[in-house]
């Protein structure tokens, strides 16, 4: 009997190998969906990331397997709803979350201030916001303490 052998560490996943694929459809809505796919490799993801159309990018920047450079790139896209998108992002670390709770837009601000991930410290700055929708939302957020509830 003979066995075919695979080197170790050379194994293909043909998922992946499909999602790598769709991440070069000439649709946005499939590159979007792909974008979206925790699945998706951290390479096709940086491709993605740099797609021309908004909705891509946005997709990218939901991703919870997202990693921290590509957040950091798309946390700085001059799209207002991709940086919305970052800021709502379960896994966006605390850093970028800081830099998005003191942008120019409000609705940005506000997605920081609407995260269950966002640290207290932010909260506690953006309650004071000069904005009502944005207080409004660090108030209402969950991981808001009841000190911070009670200034």
């Amino acid at each position: 009997m003979v066995e075919a052998t695979v080197p170790l560490g050379t194994e293909s996943n043909p998922a992946v190998d499909i999602l790598v694929m769709f991440s070069k459809s000439s649709d946005p809505k499939v590159r979007s969906s792909v974008a979206k796919n925790p699945n998706t490799p951290s390479q096709a993801l940086a491709l993605l990331a740099l797609d021309s159309e908004a909705e891509v990018r946005i997709s990218v920047a939901s991703n919870p397997s997202a990693p921290f450079e590509i957040l950091l790139a798309l946390s700085k896209d001059k799209d207002d709803y991709v940086r919305c998108s970052v800021a709502r992002n379960p896994s966006v670390p605390t850093e970028i979350s800081e830099v998005l709770s003191k942008d120019d837009n409000w609705e940005v601000r506000m997605s920081v201030a609407s995260n269950p991930a966002t640290q207290d410290e932010i909260l506690e700055r953006l309650v004071d916001d000069e904005d009502n929708a944005v207080s409004l939302a660090a108030s209402h957020n969950m991981n808001a303490t009841r000190h911070l509830l009670r200034q």
